[in-house]
């Protein structure tokens, strides 16, 4: 969920200062364009959905491994914190390539209004225990996302409360391009583009990049990313589709297919952040989702085989039993600390009972992943 509703669960009121976006020619795609077929082309192949289905990787399945959340706390952390006592809301990773630990970004809030959201960059020997290295937008960032590029570039993408209307801050899209590490621990961009909003007149966040065209220079190079946006009168979120390239040319596409599985699934309500793992040539959904509107206990995490169409809910299992409501998942497969085997990293967000706040776990992958 997006806006002023999550804003008040999660704490975050000073004035926002409206930022400009950089660039030109950004625009909205004509309603026939399918963003699928746009991406094909732009992507050079097939795109996650719509690539040849491969048999699912033995062992314990995807659901049966994100739902036990382990009980041993050197891979689980509720209620995570980095060592500045800021909270790792929103924390998505990459392998660290200086070393055999990890770079993370996450929010956290920086006061009580509905705006008051800081993204910060960390570092992490164990994918538990994190230092904040710096922040990256102390004026209404939120949500952020990471992905390592060759080279040793980083892209981030970020939800951005860009202004306010009452107690409503509105919100867009932030999209930088670090060139290599040092960059990125020092806040030094080399390219930035706020997207303008093409679906909502009001919000639309939580990127995740789905697939990146990397050329090796910004301007020459395509982003896919994937959001959510406000639908409406109904003030349900929807999931959506964008191609950014060159860091210019923005165009956006609703994905209602998303909607019409989840909502068969019992998510009838509003449709949020996504991240998905891509295990052994096939691809799996996680999406917050929420079955009733209005209400924070109604958030829960979605599972979507994309090779088979089917979704259905996750139960993760805490240490005091089923987590009710839980949502702003990431998922990924990582290189294991000190770089032994893989692990599944799992982040995301408690909303009620006795562990509120963001949840860090990994568990190692079995043979096959």
């Amino acid at each position: 969920m997006i806006g002023n509703g999550r804003s008040h669960v999660l704490g975050g009121g000073r004035q926002r200062v409206a930022r400009t976006a950089v660039g030109a020619g950004i625009r909205r795609a004509p309603v026939a364009i399918a963003l699928a077929a746009v991406s094909v082309a732009a992507l050079g192949g097939a795109t996650a959905r719509s690539a040849p289905a491969q048999p699912p990787p033995p062992g314990p399945s995807p659901r049966a491994l994100l739902e036990a959340i382990p009980r041993d706390p050197l891979h689980v952390r509720y209620t995570a914190k980095d060592t500045g006592r800021r909270q790792l809301a929103g924390l998505d990773v990459v392998a660290d390539p200086i070393g055999t630990g990890y770079i993370g970004v996450y929010f956290w809030p920086s006061g009580p209004g509905p705006a008051d959201y800081a993204v910060s960059v960390g570092v992490s020997p164990d994918l538990i225990n994190w230092r904040r290295v710096t922040d990256l937008d102390v004026d209404g960032g939120n949500m952020p996302t990471i992905r390592s590029l060759p080279g040793g570039g980083f892209l981030v993408a970020y939800e951005d409360y860009t202004a306010l209307d009452g107690e409503t801050a509105k919100s867009q899209i932030r999209v930088r391009y670090y060139p290599g590490r040092e960059q990125l621990l020092r806040n030094r961009w080399a390219v930035e583009q706020l997207l303008p909003r093409t679906l909502s007149p009001s919000n639309e966040g939580t990127p995740s990049i789905e697939d990146v065209a990397w050329s090796g220079r910004p301007e020459t190079s395509v982003l896919r990313i994937g959001f959510h946006y406000n639908a409406g009168a109904r003030g349900v979120d929807r999931q959506a589709e964008g191609m950014l390239r060159g860091f210019r040319d923005w165009r956006t596409v609703a994905d209602p297919a998303t909607a019409r599985r989840l909502r068969a699934a019992g998510f009838l309500a509003s449709h949020g952040k996504r991240s998905h793992l891509d295990v052994a040539g096939r691809r799996w959904d996680v999406v917050e989702a929420q079955r009733l509107p209005g209400s924070f206990g109604a958030w829960s995490l979605a599972l979507e085989d994309a090779a088979t169409g089917t979704t259905q809910g996750l139960s993760l299992q805490g240490w005091f039993g089923p987590l009710t409501s839980v949502g702003v998942p990431t998922v990924k497969v990582l290189p294991g600390p000190l770089r032994l085997g893989r692990v599944l990293f799992v982040s995301a967000y408690v909303f009620s009972g006795r562990l509120v706040g963001p949840l860090v776990y990994y568990r190692p992958l079995p043979p096959g992943w």
